[in-house]
């Protein structure tokens, strides 16, 4: 009981001497040198720990941003790729429009054709006005055979499209086959004329619609479309135009325009269709004969 006492004592007194020293030490004025020891000391102590952990808080930041920046740049490789794939995807998409425009090309005759110029002769006295004689050779029977209409802008209505010069003509006939050496410009107007043709709207009117029909020459300076009876407003001075044809007219040509319209007398469901020719076929002097197989002529 005694030991334990003294030994309390003793520790009260070391601690009543530390607290006494401690405050001693606070109060007398001691150089700065010896001051700054303690501080110096717990300086050198906890530096490296302090160092340590700035130096794992900087690598884990690296290892952050790299992270990062690896993930943009995985993201933009797999951009770059989706975009490579896009364009290779429209580049063959663009090969494919190619061939098919060159199949076109050949198809509707868009190629270059030759034009020939020939002069008219006379006329074929056993059908009036509606053969007449070329003075030209080296014809081809089924020729399409046109002549410029002198008109322009807005009453034309193919003068804003592939060829000026072709829009600028109108179809007035072709060569006839008649097994002979003298070359023959069947007219629109023969009675053993017909070509495909359809009807549009006239120039000034603001519609968009297209008719077929079937053109036949009626002799004597008159033409006929036969057209199935349809919905469409047919009226006079609408156009009357020739189709494309892929081995004799690369493109749509003006005939003529429509004069009367009514209905088939012997069958209800067809159009009758009175046109005339755009240019009058009996002052012809000079015509041009379209050539589209001229380039495998020369081939051959």
């Amino acid at each position: 009981m005694a030991w334990h006492q003294g030994r309390d004592i003793s520790s009260k007194t070391s601690f009543k001497l530390l607290m006494l020293f401690c405050v001693v030490l606070l109060l007398l004025p001691f150089p700065k040198w010896f001051t700054d020891l303690p501080a110096r000391g717990l300086w050198l102590l906890l530096e490296p720990i302090s160092s340590g952990g700035r130096y794992f808080a900087q690598r884990i930041g690296n290892d952050s941003t790299s992270l990062a920046s690896e993930t943009v740049s995985a993201q933009r490789h797999r951009q770059a790729e989706i975009e490579i794939y896009n364009l290779r995807q429209q580049l063959r998409h663009a090969r494919d429009l190619n061939a098919q425009l060159s199949d076109l090309d050949q198809q509707f005759g868009l190629a270059p054709v030759r034009l020939i110029p020939a002069q008219v002769a006379g006329s074929d006295s056993a059908s009036w006005r509606d053969i007449l004689l070329l003075n030209r050779s080296g014809l081809q029977p089924g020729q399409i055979a046109l002549s410029g209409t002198g008109l322009t802008g807005p009453q034309n209505p193919r003068t804003d499209n592939w060829n000026e010069s072709l829009y600028q003509m109108c179809v007035v006939g072709h060569i006839k086959d008649d097994r002979t050496d003298t070359f023959k410009l069947q007219l629109l107007t023969d009675a053993d004329f017909s070509l495909p043709v359809f009807i549009e709207p006239r120039w000034d009117r603001a519609e968009n619609w297209r008719a077929n029909g079937h053109l036949n020459g009626q002799g004597m300076g008159q033409i006929e479309v036969i057209l199935v009876k349809t919905d469409f407003p047919v009226r006079i001075g609408d156009a009357v135009l020739a189709c494309s044809d892929s081995e004799k007219l690369p493109v749509e040509i003006l005939i003529g325009f429509v004069k009367s319209c009514r209905r088939h007398p012997n069958n209800p469901i067809f159009w009758q269709i009175t046109a005339e020719p755009a240019l009058p076929l009996e002052s012809l002097r000079h015509v041009i004969i379209l050539d589209t197989q001229w380039k495998s002529s020369v081939r051959n």
